[in-house]
């Protein structure tokens, strides 16, 4: 347990590492400039930027560390598994990247509901301490019975077009 809260202590750095290394990445594949130099600089400034704010930023990213890295660990179980059993990797590329695309999002979505109380009390059950009249109307609408027949007949509607429409 002693060996958890040692590297608890290195939580800064790593956000630090991580945001200059997406940072860096985008910019280059952003092709702003051809200078790898001044991307970097410019990555480094906004990582430091980012690491010397105390706000909710980076407690959200120290959140959402450990949850991307048990997500990298069980993508690549999954890969060695699929390569060993499956004889053409093509067929799971596109399977793949979807479920790959939704479990991001379920990650990033959870840590931010586990993190902002606002978005924590915006969940159905919850109290509204933290929301102001506004959200609590939102929360009212989102959760009233004609919200969810909407939304399942607007995406039944978006499914049958896909499956009509597709050659």
């Amino acid at each position: 347990m002693d060996t958890l809260s040692y590297l608890g202590n290195f939580t800064e750095i790593m956000i630090f590492l991580i945001a200059f290394i997406v940072l860096f990445i985008a910019l280059t594949k952003m092709n702003l400039g051809t200078n790898k130099t001044v991307i970097a600089i410019l990555s480094l400034i906004i990582a430091l930027m980012l690491i010397s704010s105390k706000s909710n930023s980076t407690i959200y990213l120290s959140n959402l560390i450990p949850l991307f890295t048990l997500l990298i660990i069980i993508l690549l179980f999954t890969l060695l598994t699929i390569t060993f059993v499956a004889k053409d990797l093509g067929n799971f590329n596109k399977i793949l990247s979807w479920s790959g695309f939704i479990v991001i999002l379920l990650i990033i979505s959870i840590t931010a509901f586990m993190t902002f109380p606002v978005l924590y009390h915006l969940l159905p059950n919850t109290s509204n301490a933290n929301l102001d009249p506004f959200l609590i109307d939102l929360k009212n609408l989102i959760y009233k019975k004609e919200s969810l027949q909407n939304l399942v007949f607007w995406i039944s509607g978006i499914i049958v077009f896909f499956i009509i429409t597709k050659k």
